[in-house]
């Protein structure tokens, strides 16, 4: 995700940094979009290519979803580690002829061969797969769906600080209202992310897929006020 002061963070909450350690700070212009350059790859106040932990350059593959897919095609987990498919190969997204990602009409990473990238528990891989919270402190799947807690079965809640923002720990962790990080089924620990935004007055779910009501109509906001 990147800030309108130029700070970038990944899918887990977390600034990029260098391989020195240091944060990264990307040069975004008074129309409030980053200066990149002709790959893509976000540029520093000299013009150079910001480079990740890595040493490879930092590109906007997903918008405004954040660095996931590096310069190379290789696809990160939010925790920042490889992702592979059942035969524990490093998966690889594909790009369009502008450097852009390959993604499908619902969010879909696409491969090298266009065809959605499988995970190794058989799973499409989607531009964004962090929880989001809606009003309230609901917590949702990226599809929209909620979470629920595995012992009483009731709507997941996240706890809200003094600042009327989900509580998070230093990982991006969310917190409960008992004060410990929420868990899905597995036992792994939801990390905040990307709620819907709205595209072209379009109100876009974090899987690039548009949210609909209960008629089954695709919500919309008037982008004119």
């Amino acid at each position: 995700m990147l800030y309108l002061n130029g700070t970038i963070k990944g899918r887990d909450n977390k600034i990029l940094k260098n391989s020195q350690g240091q944060p990264l700070r990307a040069v975004v212009g008074k129309d409030g979009k980053p200066k990149t350059d002709t790959k893509n790859c976000l540029q520093d106040k000299n013009g150079l290519q910001l480079k990740g932990p890595d040493g490879l350059a930092v590109r906007l593959g997903q918008g405004y979803y954040g660095p996931r897919v590096g310069p190379k095609g290789v696809v990160y987990n939010p925790d920042g580690s490889l992702m592979r498919d059942v035969k524990s190969n490093i998966l690889k997204a594909g790009f369009s002829h502008d450097g852009r990602v390959l993604i499908g009409r619902y969010g879909e990473l696409k491969g090298t061969d266009r065809a959605p990238l499988i995970d190794q528990r058989l799973e499409r891989v989607y531009v964004s797969s962090n929880p989001y919270v809606g009003v309230g402190g609901s917590v949702y799947k990226c599809d929209g769906t909620p979470y629920f807690n595995n012992d009483s079965k009731t709507p997941m809640t996240v706890l809200i600080n003094e600042n009327r923002r989900p509580q998070t720990d230093d990982h991006g962790n969310l917190i409960g209202p008992n004060g410990e990080p929420l868990k899905d089924k597995d036992g792994r620990s939801l990390v905040y992310g990307t709620g819907p935004i709205v595209y072209k007055g379009m109100v876009m779910l974090p899987i690039g897929r548009p949210l609909t009501g209960p008629n089954l109509k695709v919500l919309c906001v008037d982008t004119t006020a």
